[in-house]
């Protein structure tokens, strides 16, 4: 209880750039509730002229708002641009390759000092988020029962520089209901114990300067050794489209099932003028001690620093690493999302410029005879949580 009422308790920082102030004055509290359809063959013809006219995506932006009349807050979720705002990937690439990137930092974190545990978990937290270097393409949403999974191998470095390779780690991603584009993932390492489990609804809102990426859903950390639960609370995604960045923005915690010990952290936005983007601060709070035991800020794109607020030491905490020491071997099962959107993928990846909407309705009108069911996952019903069926050794 005294928990909760710490985190109720924190104080906003006054917002002070103007994309702020109008999302707070109206983006987020006076919505059009307007759900675009995908778009009709003549909003299609229009995108393709603009778009073959040599337009840039900023350009086509600003004339989908025009054309359109696309309200504040209105749904995009399911909107379909041209090919040149498209990532030639699944939205499952997000959340199986980040999630495995750097779970060495977990199998790492399998200790027992409480404090030590937590804060490794913070620094897996922030290594999942994804570097997003344009705020104007997204990669296909995926379809129901559309699948990724793959066994992966992570380099682990000891204490004394010598590597080790852990072999058996596993990621299972599907969607689970593809109206809500609501998907369940988990990576996990059933030797060690470790688990982790996101369960999130995507969705994406036009706030009139800037696109709201809403994440749906909490991150689920388990170490089955020590009987603990993280769960990672996650701030929205803004695409800045006429600044040109992609970034998170707002206050976030992460909390023990069965420990006093806890997160608070803030994503803050980049002023209008001068500043950073991706910075964050957090505090290491103990039940009611409204002093934080340690404080934890930066980029977390590139460097973040801890300070000891007793002893005031401050040191290196987390570098965004420039390279992976993980070694992915996907299991291609029919569902798998590289062979759902080959049609789109291969010839989007060769620069090809080819109708979304005409192709994605072939794939979807073709995954709807087969039938797809869910295949990979089950809801728990002592914890609500899509977990898989079955956990490889």
């Amino acid at each position: 209880m005294a928990k909760d009422k710490k985190l109720k308790s924190v104080n906003k920082e006054e917002i002070s750039n103007i994309d702020e102030i109008e999302e707070k004055n109206g983006a987020d509290e006076k919505t059009s509730n307007v759900v675009l359809k995908p778009p009709s063959e003549k909003d299609v013809e229009n995108l393709e002229k603009l778009e073959n006219s040599g337009s840039s995506r900023l350009q086509i932006i600003l004339s989908f708002i025009k054309r359109t009349g696309v309200g504040i807050g209105a749904d995009l979720t399911h909107y379909d641009f041209p090919s040149s705002f498209l990532l030639p990937y699944s939205t499952h690439e997000y959340y199986s390759n980040n999630l495995a990137n750097e779970f060495d930092i977990l199998l790492r974190a399998n200790i027992d000092d409480e404090v030590e545990r937590l804060l490794e978990v913070f620094k897996y937290d922030l290594a999942l988020k994804p570097i997003i270097e344009d705020p104007t393409r997204s990669p296909l949403r995926a379809l129901s029962g559309e699948t990724k999974s793959s066994n992966f191998h992570l380099t682990l470095i000891d204490g004394d520089k010598s590597e080790i390779i852990v072999t058996d780690n596993y990621y299972i991603v599907e969607t689970i209901d593809e109206q809500k584009a609501f998907t369940a993932s988990c990576i996990y390492n059933k030797r060690e114990g470790v688990k982790v489990h996101f369960n999130n609804e995507s969705k994406m809102f036009f706030n009139g300067t800037h696109i709201k990426l809403p994440i749906i859903g909490n991150t689920i950390v388990r170490f089955e050794k020590f009987n603990e639960e993280y769960t990672i609370t996650n701030p929205n995604i803004y695409a800045r489209y006429l600044r040109g960045f992609v970034e998170y923005y707002g206050e976030s915690t992460i909390t023990g099932k069965n420990s006093k010990f806890y997160i608070i952290k803030t994503n803050h936005p980049k002023p209008l003028f001068g500043g950073s983007v991706n910075v964050v601060e957090a505090k290491l709070f103990y039940a009611d001690d409204p002093n934080p035991l340690y404080k934890m800020n930066g980029i977390w794109s590139k460097e973040i620093e801890i300070t000891n607020c007793k002893t005031k030491e401050t040191k290196l905490f987390y570098k965004k690493p420039s390279k992976y020491l993980t070694k992915i071997i996907p299991e291609i099962l029919p569902t798998d999302s590289s062979i759902v959107w080959k049609d789109i993928i291969l010839p989007t990846s060769n620069g090809e410029k080819i109708n979304i909407s005409k192709e994605k309705s072939k794939i979807i009108e073709k995954q709807k005879k087969l039938k797809w069911g869910i295949s990979q996952f089950h809801l728990n019903q002592d914890s609500n949580i899509w977990e898989p069926i079955n956990y490889k050794d």
